[in-house]
């Protein structure tokens, strides 16, 4: 039988007992799942340990646990920053999902020249985000920071690697940015150049954005 995994913003402590008021968390439990007192689960609050965990209570308001031992869990995945320029919404949150699941550390949703879209949905990503953390079994959640438009990015971060199929095939860092479905502008291109910034394709022909995302995770791992 399947356990389900939930993360908790708050602080976990072995052998003790857990009250959560997070309204998610009491959902899912509730009303998704149907939880009762009694089942178990697995928590973790993103420290690196998964808890045992057993419902005692779960109301509209609150969910109650008796948490039993704590174990540190290794973290498989990339530990990549994925710079991603912000494409359309459900080809950009199935990227997010797939970059989670892949374990990248930290992404930033990058403005392009040619990105047809200009802004993002913080809280919605990051459940995105949270919800593939749990289903996939990483005791970690990435960073999701504030969106930067690709010069800025490119000022704050001197080691990026930008995905082009005009590229050479080569080692990605740790750093990846991949652009939005219009490909990079010659000014684009043009400041690529004059920062030093290093182009490494993948053997494959022309991919769309979330494709290229799983591409060059999965190389990685």
């Amino acid at each position: 039988m399947k356990i389900h995994r939930f993360f908790i913003t708050e602080s976990i402590q072995p052998h003790s007992a857990f009250r959560s008021e997070e309204k998610g968390l009491v959902h899912q439990l509730r009303d998704v799942f149907r939880m009762k007192k009694g089942d178990s689960v697995m928590l973790f609050d993103g420290t690196g340990y998964e808890f045992e965990a057993e419902l005692e209570l779960v109301t509209r308001k609150e969910a109650v646990f008796t948490i039993g031992q704590g174990e540190i869990k290794e973290q498989k995945g990339t530990g990549a920053h994925l710079f991603l320029s912000i494409i359309k919404k459900d080809k950009f949150e199935l990227a997010i999902e797939k970059a989670t699941e892949l374990g990248v550390e930290k992404i930033t949703p990058i403005i392009a020249e040619r990105s047809q879209y200009k802004s993002i949905r913080p809280e919605r990503l990051q459940r995105v985000i949270t919800e593939a953390a749990e289903q996939c079994g990483r005791v970690t959640i990435p960073e999701l920071t504030p969106e930067l438009t690709l010069e800025v990015a490119l000022e704050q971060y001197s080691d990026m690697v930008v995905l082009d199929m005009d590229g050479e095939e080569g080692v990605v860092g740790k750093n990846i940015l991949i652009g939005p479905e219009g490909g990079w502008s010659e000014k684009e291109r043009k400041m690529f150049k004059q920062k030093g910034v290093s182009l490494v394709s993948l053997p494959f022909d022309t991919l769309r954005a979330e494709t290229a995302v799983v591409a060059v995770l999965s190389r990685m791992v």
